[in-house]
């Protein structure tokens, strides 16, 4: 792990099912989603206070600290808005950071 960079871990919950596999996986423990709200606009989220379900994202740094955001305070980085905000070139968002040379082996 790069020491200088910080490390963030993002998990989007689109559905009940995805709450069910966080828990599995142990992104989300039961007991943090009794009354769970977006740390950024303070919405419900998840089965917080209403009937359907809100979709969310748990966001968790390298020092394992956890916070939630709902989808639309998530959209920037999750819906890809970010790119056209920061100017982010397009060959960056395919994951193509440079042009193959003929002098890299690939495995």
């Amino acid at each position: 792990m790069l020491c200088f960079m910080r490390s963030l871990e993002l998990h989007v919950i689109e559905t009940a099912s995805d709450v069910d596999d966080a828990v599995t996986a142990g992104v989300l423990l039961p007991e943090n989603l009794v009354e769970t709200e977006c740390s950024d606009c303070s919405e419900g989220v998840g089965y917080s206070g209403i009937e359907e379900f809100a979709p969310f994202s748990v966001v968790i740094d390298e020092n394992n600290r956890d916070w939630v955001l709902c989808t639309e305070c998530a959209s920037p980085v999750i819906d890809g808005g970010w790119r056209q905000a920061t100017h982010m070139p397009e060959t960056y968002s395919k994951g193509n950071l440079y042009e193959p040379d003929e002098d890299i082996d690939f495995f």
